[in-house]
């Protein structure tokens, strides 16, 4: 039963489950500068699940695909959802995009040579944690938590930027 009052969903989903590291060494993170007709902007890495791979397994795999190293996957530190057609801060049109977004904290031995495997994205850089709340960064929330030493269980965060 539907009223004025109720969002309209979609009966079609199109949602898609992403894992994502945070690859920590000296103080500073590994992010990925993206780009796409709505501009620029950085990202954790990772990326979509497939149908019957574990998100451990994800993450290995899209590590290998984006860095072109090896990672031990550690705890999820935070689960997000991403709804597109909530978002006005975004780049993009995201307006039919629906993420459920893990993150894990990942570990390796190996040195990432830091450049791009992927045509989507730009760089691979080295930044200093706080230096993440100055860059057009997603997801926000996640800065505040690694800044801040907030993170020692599983956080969920719902629908945030």
């Amino acid at each position: 039963m539907s009223t004025s009052n109720q969002a309209s969903y979609s009966t079609t989903p199109n949602i898609r489950i992403i894992a994502r590291g945070v690859l920590l060494r000296n103080e500073k993170i590994l992010i990925i500068k993206v780009k796409d007709k709505g501009g620029e902007w950085w990202i954790l890495p990772g990326g979509g699940q497939d149908f019957g791979e574990t998100l451990q397994d994800c993450l290995i795999r899209e590590c290998n695909e984006e860095l072109g190293i090896s990672v031990n996957v550690g705890p999820c530190i935070m689960v997000r959802e991403f709804i597109g057609t909530k978002k006005n801060t975004v780049i993009g049109d995201v307006s039919n995009k629906q993420f459920l977004e893990l993150y894990f904290f990942i570990h390796t031995t190996e040195t990432p040579d830091l450049i791009p495997r992927d045509p989507g994205h730009l760089s691979l850089e080295w930044v200093d944690v706080e230096k993440l709340s100055s860059l057009n960064f997603f997801p926000k929330i996640i800065i505040e938590k690694l800044s801040t030493n907030e993170i020692d269980s599983p956080i969920y965060v719902g629908d945030a930027d």
